[in-house]
């Protein structure tokens, strides 16, 4: 009885590794892969210590970094990197944002200088200003 237990475990164990080795191979990623969102670099800089306490700031930081990875002047971008200097500042019971290219070699691109604003449960849009 002994012996047809461990024969009974081996087949099991077989055919659990014989249904395992029959997967079908995984297909091979298309060679072109679009993204879905570019990784940047944003340093933010405040211009008054009440935008800084602002209770939206953080709401509004995470908001503006998921629209611009996702925009599609920043996806088509030719630059290897992307880095901004963002400035913020309160105006009324919104925040401001104005980004600017942080290398001087991609000034005057249209993906170089944009604006936004943030607060009071508006939609984030983010304006492109063309480089300029």
């Amino acid at each position: 009885m002994n012996l047809y237990v461990k024969f009974i475990c081996l087949a099991a164990f077989c055919a659990v590794l014989a249904s395992c080795a029959k997967k079908p191979p995984v297909e091979s990623q298309p060679e072109s892969l679009e993204l879905d969102f570019r990784p940047l670099v944003l340093r933010w800089h405040t211009e008054s210590p009440e935008a800084e306490n602002s209770p939206a700031k953080d709401s509004c930081v995470i908001q503006i970094t998921a629209a611009l990875m996702h925009h599609p002047l920043i996806l088509k971008s030719e630059a290897v990197e992307l880095e901004y200097m963002v400035l913020y500042d309160k105006n009324g019971e919104k925040l401001v944002f104005e980004g600017f290219v942080a290398d001087k070699m991609l000034t005057g691109r249209p993906e170089s200088h944009w604006t936004t604003t943030c607060g009071g449960g508006q939609n984030v849009v983010v304006n492109f200003h063309n480089g300029q």
